[in-house]
């Protein structure tokens, strides 16, 4: 990496997905969008992993 920035995508589970451009010769990361740009400043829900069992694991071993 010769130019010292990189594209950052932060996705946290009760938020937007947020893209910046992060300098590191700089330190300085700058925002650039959000992945719904409807859904800003709106309270989202809490997400949370739900595991949904399959025909295979319920056949007898």
């Amino acid at each position: 990496m010769k130019s010292g920035k990189l594209i950052l995508g932060l996705a946290l589970r009760d938020s937007l997905i947020v893209q910046y451009t992060n300098n590191r010769a700089a330190k300085q990361a700058r925002f650039l969008f959000t992945n719904r740009s409807k859904l800003e400043g709106l309270a989202l829900a809490k997400m949370h992993p739900v595991v949904i069992p399959t025909l295979a694991a319920a056949l007898p071993k």
